[in-house]
């Protein structure tokens, strides 16, 4: 066994040189505790895991694949006694009741003067905890204080990966093709940029809902604080893959108070910022148009989108003749061959689906279509027509709102 005088050495010596907190444990485990290590910060967030092979622990096994908790797991720790004795005491135990019943565990806090910055959590696999651990454990958690208490330069909210994916959108990085491949294992990616709660009660919840959206799917783990948002990454090889994932996200959204933009899909990391611009965007247009939409897509919002920097007469230059036709026609006799035309067009010239949605008869359908072509002689077969009126049909949307 090393004594605790070398491995404060080794341990001091690595931080000189210019190691990291995985450098750090990965040199504690290997050197005095042969046994699985995993850190992470005052939120509960992984930092970093160590293990010669896989833990077989729930705890272990959600750290390894969201690199965070559900809410349930830290409530379970938070509600129990060792909870205090850690957090509030800043003692190191051993935790071998709730979620450590079936695999005993050393839980001991990283600190800086009053200050939480983590825990450290050595897990009893490789052989029995001994009781040298309780000592040298608290020795790795001083050489990991002296990392975490600088943020700025260490980053330890972040992971690995996720400060990898920060340094992307401050343009500041690059992620090699190689890398990619290691890292992402699905071949799009979209981006979602979530507001915080407004009502500073309720931020104190953000790092259960940062572990929540993480705990989504393996292939929506990354998430983390940047700008005053949220910014979560979602890796799916399918359209009907990222709808699941967007059905998580909006299942954990539930009861925040909060609204999420989501970028188009993409395939390349290297322009990262610019959907992620895209996605704040997103979501501010969609609390616009979509006020009781929690989730905003910025396929449903394309045109909202392109709208957005435009003059207002600007915009209402662009309204066909056709739809100002129709408009007029409305006006003048009290009915509503507009909406009707619209959503003829939308539901693929389909009579029966139109009256369907309208809860009106086929033949009042067929009617208006036929006042459409012969009274006010305009040939929606044509598709420049058609398209003309749909999008002249957004804009005077997008203008009564933002008016």
């Amino acid at each position: 066994m090393i004594t605790n005088e070398i491995l404060s050495t080794l341990l001091f010596d690595a931080i000189a040189e210019g190691s990291g907190i995985s450098e750090l444990t990965e040199i504690a485990r290997t050197s005095a505790f042969d046994n699985p290590i995993m850190i992470t910060n005052e939120s509960f967030r992984v930092i970093a895991l160590c293990a010669e092979r896989e833990v077989n622990d729930p705890v272990w096994l959600q750290a390894r694949t969201y690199q965070g908790f559900s809410g349930d797991y830290i409530e379970i720790f938070r509600n129990s006694r060792n909870a205090e004795l850690v957090l509030k005491k800043k003692r190191t135990i051993l935790y071998d009741v709730d979620l450590g019943k079936q695999m005993p565990r050393i839980i001991s806090p990283i600190y800086y003067g009053n200050r939480i910055l983590g825990l450290i959590t050595l897990f009893g696999v490789e052989h029995p905890l001994r009781k040298s651990d309780l000592e040298q454990i608290r020795i790795l958690g001083k050489a990991l204080s002296v990392l975490m208490r600088q943020p700025t330069l260490f980053h330890t909210d972040l992971s690995g990966t996720d400060y990898r994916l920060k340094t992307l959108l401050d343009n500041a990085g690059v992620i090699l093709p190689k890398e990619r491949e290691e890292l992402f294992r699905k071949k799009y990616f979209a981006v979602s940029a979530i507001s915080l709660p407004g009502d500073e009660t309720a931020r104190e919840y953000v790092p259960y809902l940062q572990n929540d959206l993480s705990s989504v799917s393996e292939d929506s783990r990354h998430c983390f604080l940047y700008n005053d948002h949220l910014f979560l990454l979602l890796n799916f090889g399918s359209s009907r893959k990222k709808q699941e994932l967007l059905a998580g996200i909006q299942s954990k959204l539930a009861g925040f108070g909060v609204s999420a933009g989501v970028s188009v899909s993409f395939a390349s990391l290297s322009e990262l910022s610019v959907f992620w611009k895209q996605a704040l965007e997103t979501r501010r247009i969609g609390e616009i148009m979509e006020p009781e939409t929690p989730v905003h897509e910025a396929e449903h919002l394309l045109p909202y989108l392109l709208f957005a920097d435009k003059d207002r007469k600007e915009l209402a230059a662009l309204t066909s003749l056709e739809y100002l036709a129709l408009v007029n026609y409305d006006q003048t006799n009290g009915t509503d061959v507009t909406k009707t035309l619209i959503t003829y067009f939308e539901t693929g010239f389909d009579i029966q689906k139109t009256a369907e949605q309208l809860h009106l008869h086929r033949n009042t359908v067929s009617y208006r279509i036929n006042t459409i072509c012969h009274n006010l002689d305009i040939d929606i077969s044509d598709f420049k027509t058609q398209r003309a009126i749909q999008l002249s049909e957004l804009i005077s949307l997008w203008l009564s709102i933002n008016g």
